[in-house]
C-alpha cells in the first residue's frame, strides 16, 4: 500500500515537473489549482488536471473547467442514461447487426461467425460452432485478408488483422508480419477470456477488411481504418449528434483505439459544421503533442474535410432511432468510397478521447440532458457535476 502511494506521488511530481518546464507554472501554483479544482469542476481530480491539460489557461479557459468530465464519472454518464435492460446492442455486435439488418445501414461485411452453442443468424455466410470448423475456415486462403474481433466486447480487445495463411507451415500471418500456428490462434482467441469485455459465449466475428475512403488513406499515408466516434443523444424529440472525435491509427496498429495514448494513435475533435479538425493529440497531457499536421504525411488537419461528413452524421442519428431508450450512444463509423459504414455501437464510450483538445464533454446541453433523463440516485458526483454548471461563476 505504501509503495503504491509512493509510486503515485512520484508520478504526480513527474507531471508537475514537466508542466513547470513546458509553461513555467511553478509547483505551488499547480498545487493551488488542484486544491481549487473540485469547486470549479467537481468530478475532476489531480490526474484529470494533468491528463486534460487543465493547468494551461491558454489551452483550457478557466470558465470552461466545469465542462470537463473527470475519470471518476466516465462510466456513470452512460450507466445513468442507459438502463441496463436495453444496453445489450451496445455490447454484442451481432445483436446490433441483427436488429438493424434489412434497414438502410451498412456494416462491415461478415465472412463467418463462431459461436460455441450455435444461435448464429441464417444470413451469416459461414456458421462455426467448433474449433475444428474454425480451423478449417482459417486454413482457406481465399478468406484472407480478414479482420477479427469478439462479438461481445469493447476497446479493441481481442481484435486482429489477419493478412494471409501459409499452407506448408500452417501459420496465420498478422498484418504486422508476425505469425502463429492456426491451432495456437484458435486456442488463444476463441477459448480464453482476455478481459471482462470479452465474453466467449457470445462468439467471435470474422469480417471483410474495410476499404477506407481513398482521401483518408492519402491524408494519413496508410490504409489502416481510422474511424469516427459519433456520440448521439437520444430523447423523445429524436436523436441529435453531440460531438464527433476522429480516431487515427498510427504505426503498425490495426485498430484506432486511443487507450489513454498507450499505442501512439491520434484523436482529433471534429467541428460538427465543417467536418474538419483543427489539430490532433497523440497522448495524455503533459506528455502529448498538439499536432496541426499529420506526423507521417505532413497534411494539415484544418485543411482536410472528412468525406461523406453529413452522411455519416445522418446515418448515426437514423440508427439511433432503433434504440429509443438508449439515451446516449457511441457509434463507430468508418467512411468508405461508397459512404459511411458502421463498425459497432458502444454503450460505454470513453470520455477521455473527446476532451484531449481543450474542450470538455459536459457541455450545458449534456448536463441538462443528464439531469432530465439520467438515473442519478446512486451517482451523487455526476449530479453535482451537472448542477455545478448552473451556478458556475467562471
Amino acid at each position: 500500500m505504501i509503495s503504491n502511494h509512493l509510486d503515485k506521488l512520484k508520478l504526480a511530481i513527474g507531471k508537475a515537473t514537466c508542466v513547470k518546464k513546458q509553461i513555467g507554472k511553478g509547483y505551488w501554483r499547480q498545487l493551488w489549482d488542484i486544491v481549487r479544482l473540485p469547486g470549479r469542476s467537481p468530478s475532476c481530480n489531480v490526474w484529470d488536471y494533468y491528463d486534460f491539460r487543465l493547468y494551461d489557461e491558454d489551452f483550457v479557459a478557466p470558465d470552461t473547467l466545469v465542462e470537463f468530465a473527470g475519470s471518476s464519472i466516465q462510466e456513470d454518464i452512460s450507466q445513468a442514461l442507459n438502463p441496463r435492460s436495453i444496453a445489450a446492442p451496445g455490447w454484442d455486435k451481432l445483436v446490433c447487426m441483427a436488429i438493424l439488418r434489412g434497414e438502410a445501414f451498412t456494416f462491415s461485411k461478415l465472412k463467418a461467425v463462431y459461436r460455441p452453442r450455435g444461435g448464429i443468424p441464417s444470413y451469416v455466410p459461414c456458421a462455426l460452432t467448433s474449433s475444428d470448423e474454425t480451423m478449417r475456415f482459417l486454413r482457406n486462403r481465399s478468406n484472407y485478408p480478414m479482420f477479427t474481433k469478439p462479438s461481445y466486447g469493447q476497446g479493441g480487445v481481442g481484435s486482429f488483422l489477419l493478412s494471409d495463411y501459409d499452407v506448408q507451415s500452417d501459420r496465420i500471418t498478422h498484418s504486422n508480419g508476425t505469425s502463429e500456428l492456426v491451432q495456437d490462434f484458435v486456442g488463444r482467441v476463441l477459448f480464453q477470456t482476455a478481459s471482462p469485455f470479452h465474453q466467449v459465449e457470445s462468439g467471435y466475428l470474422f469480417q471483410d477488411v474495410i476499404d477506407q475512403h481513398r482521401a483518408i488513406n492519402a491524408f494519413q499515408g496508410r490504409e489502416a481504418v481510422s474511424g469516427l466516434r459519433v456520440v448521439v443523444l437520444n430523447d423523445p424529440a429524436g436523436p441529435k449528434v453531440l460531438l464527433v472525435t476522429w480516431k487515427l491509427a498510427m504505426g503498425s496498429n490495426v485498430t484506432d483505439n486511443f487507450t489513454l495514448g498507450a499505442y501512439g494513435n491520434l484523436v482529433a475533435r471534429v467541428n460538427l459544421e465543417t467536418g474538419r479538425a483543427d489539430f490532433a493529440v497523440n497522448a495524455m497531457w503533459p506528455d502529448a503533442e498538439q499536432l496541426f499536421k499529420h506526423p507521417v504525411t505532413g497534411n494539415s488537419f484544418a485543411e482536410f474535410t472528412i468525406p461523406f461528413w453529413r452522411e455519416a452524421l445522418d446515418a448515426a442519428t437514423a440508427a439511433a432511432r432503433f434504440f429509443p431508450l438508449m439515451r446516449i450512444q457511441h457509434w463507430d463509423v468508418v467512411v468508405t468510397n461508397a459512404g459511411p459504414v458502421f463498425l459497432e455501437l458502444n454503450e460505454l464510450g470513453g470520455t477521455q478521447i473527446h476532451q484531449m483538445g481543450g474542450q470538455g464533454i459536459l457541455t450545458h446541453e449534456l448536463r441538462e440532458f443528464i439531469l432530465a433523463y439520467g438515473n442519478l440516485d446512486k451517482r451523487p458526483l455526476l449530479r453535482e457535476a451537472c448542477l455545478a454548471g448552473r451556478t458556475a461563476k467562471g
